[in-house]
């Protein structure tokens, strides 16, 4: 038995924003797996864009990769590399958000998705799973995908 859900058109507008990204295309209704499968895509593709090496167990002997981007511009407007523990993400103004990747397999966005308090979102490459938040709106990825293509 499958079972059909209505997706909510945040979600739908996340699919769709992958199904750009991949060159498919998504319409009406999808079931429950599908709707993880594609998250699951779509944190894979973030992971990517960081491109840095994963090295899981590293520890924070680690190297991590920090990234400031403008939603409105939809593009980077800092971006950093160091080696040891990552500076403390904190909450950038409002229309930015702050990317962070670790070589132990973990990318965190910070900022101002679609509230007007800062969100966190967290993806586990090792696991492939978002953590923390869910899978960040579509607006917050494609100003990421954009600004880092």
């Amino acid at each position: 038995m499958v079972l059909y859900v209505e997706m909510e058109p945040a979600l739908k507008e996340r699919l769709n924003l992958l199904a750009k990204r991949r060159f498919r295309k998504i319409s009406g209704e999808a079931t429950l797996a599908i709707e993880k499968h594609y998250e699951k895509e779509l944190g894979m593709d973030v992971w990517t864009c960081g491109r840095i090496d994963l090295r899981p167990g590293v520890g924070v002997k680690g190297q991590y990769r920090v990234v400031v981007i403008d939603l409105e511009k939809r593009a980077a407007m800092q971006d950093g590399r160091g080696k040891g523990t990552r500076p403390d993400t904190k909450s950038p103004p409002k229309g930015q958000i702050v990317v962070t990747w670790t070589e132990a397999g973990g990318v965190v966005i910070v900022g101002h998705g679609e509230t007007a308090d800062p969100q966190r979102w967290r993806w586990s490459q090792p696991s492939a799973v978002w953590e923390e938040g869910g899978c960040p709106p579509a607006a917050v990825l494609d100003a990421l995908f954009t600004a880092l293509a």
